[in-house]
C-alpha cells in the first residue's frame, strides 16, 4: 500500500525481526532519497518526525509499534492472505489483487517476474 504494509511473517523473536527490518529500510530509503536528490521528500519526513518524537528528532519513515496477530490455523492464513492481497483492490489502486507490484498475489498465481520471490508454504 501506498503509506503502509501488512505481512506475513514467521520469526523466532518477531519483535526483534520487525525492529531490523525497519531499521534497515528506513536507512536504506533515507540514502536512496539522500543520494537522489530528494529534498523536499527529506523535508516533509524530517517534520513529521519533529512532530512525532519530540525527544529524539531523528529521521524515521516508519511508525513506532507494530499490530502482530497470530495465525493459528490454515483457514485463518488464507483469510490473512485474501486481506492482504485484496486491499490494493478495495483501495481503488488496481483492478485485481495480481496488478499490485508490491503484492504476492502475483508470485501465488505463477506470475513473473514479480516484486519478490516467495517462500513455498506447505499444506
Amino acid at each position: 500500500m501506498p503509506n503502509h504494509l501488512h505481512c506475513i511473517a514467521v520469526a523466532d523473536d518477531l519483535h526483534a525481526m520487525m525492529r531490523d527490518f525497519k531499521r534497515f529500510t528506513s536507512r536504506t530509503i533515507h540514502e536512496r532519497l539522500v543520494a537522489d536528490g530528494r529534498d523536499t521528500i527529506l523535508s516533509w519526513l524530517d517534520r513529521a518526525a519533529q512532530r512525532a518524537r519530540h525527544e529524539r528528532g531523528d529521521f524515521s519513515f516508519w511508525q513506532d509499534g507494530f499490530h502482530p496477530q497470530v495465525i493459528h490455523s490454515r483457514p485463518v492464513f488464507e483469510q490473512k492472505l485474501r486481506y492482504l492481497h485484496e486491499n490494493p483492490v478495495r483501495k481503488g489502486l488496481v483492478l485485481g489483487p495480481e496488478d499490485w507490484w508490491y503484492s504476492s498475489a502475483a508470485w501465488y498465481m505463477g506470475r513473473r517476474p514479480v516484486c519478490m520471490e516467495m517462500d513455498v508454504l506447505e499444506s
